[in-house]
């Protein structure tokens, strides 16, 4: 941390490009991302899709990150949604406010560097495949692992919290396995526990406005309705539960709504 932050002192270039000593960069990732940064002036991080090598340099399909920046700080409520070592970021937005990579959040510090950076300047990812990530028993995400997941929870409890809602880490770990879609998980008192959560969340943001009202209720709303949807194969008489959750709209997603409503009919 005090090596990046050494860095952002010291560079005077208008971009500011980032990779990890044991991955690769593809040939043409920094022509494309210096493109789309000078066409895009509001973005001050631009990161990329990845693959990954395993142990044994084998390669697999890696992160098919969302583009838009309302998509990436919606994933940021549970897992950070650009990768640091792809991006390219904006050195006039980072030291117009004084940003810096903080050693508190340590194994963490792209997570907090990059939703205080979002408050400035918009982040995105372009949707190509520009970056190999080097996966071995030695890298800081496992070494680490569980100090970088105090710290991210610690983050994401800043979020919600800046959108109005105040949350522990069980409420953390009921959100994220509604985001990975462990529906299997969000049963009976448990289900009603994360929608009484995303009824928060969506209340708060509508006067927030941390993310555009309508655009997080919709997301939220088509995340909650899979869910019951899921659990009407397991479970009975859950129409008065989901017919009592305001915020789903049958426009959201019509052919989902009207598949739920059928399901869980079923008495």
């Amino acid at each position: 941390i005090a090596t990046l932050n050494k860095g952002l002192g010291l560079i005077k270039t208008p971009f500011i490009a980032r990779m990890d000593a044991d991955d690769i960069s593809l040939p043409t990732r920094l022509e494309t991302q210096y493109q789309f940064m000078q066409n895009h002036p509001q973005v001050g991080a631009c990161g990329t899709w990845y693959d990954n090598i395993l142990p044994d340099n084998t390669e697999r399909k890696g992160g098919r990150y969302l583009a838009g920046h309302n998509q990436v700080l919606f994933k940021n409520l549970y897992q950070l949604h650009i990768i640091h070592g792809t991006t390219m970021m904006r050195t006039e937005a980072i030291k117009n406010h004084n940003l810096t990579f903080n050693s508190a959040f340590s194994h963490a510090e792209d997570y907090d560097f990059f939703t205080r950076l979002a408050k400035f300047a918009e982040l995105f990812n372009i949707p190509s495949a520009l970056y190999k990530i080097r996966h071995h028993s030695q890298s800081v995400s496992k070494k680490f692992s569980t100090i970088q997941e105090e710290n991210s929870n610690t983050v994401k409890q800043r979020i919600f919290e800046e959108i109005g809602v105040s949350v522990n880490s069980e409420q953390l770990n009921l959100y994220r396995e509604l985001m990975h879609q462990n529906y299997g998980n969000l049963t009976g008192a448990k289900r009603q526990e994360v929608v009484d959560l995303v009824t928060a969340l969506v209340s708060a943001n509508n006067k927030s406005k941390y993310l555009p009202p309508e655009f997080l209720r919709k997301e939220l709303s088509v995340c909650v309705m899979h869910l019951y949807n899921q659990n009407s194969r397991v479970e009975k008489n859950l129409f008065s539960e989901f017919r009592n959750t305001t915020f789903l709209r049958f426009s959201d997603n019509p052919k989902l709504y009207l598949s739920t409503c059928g399901k869980v009919l079923i008495t």
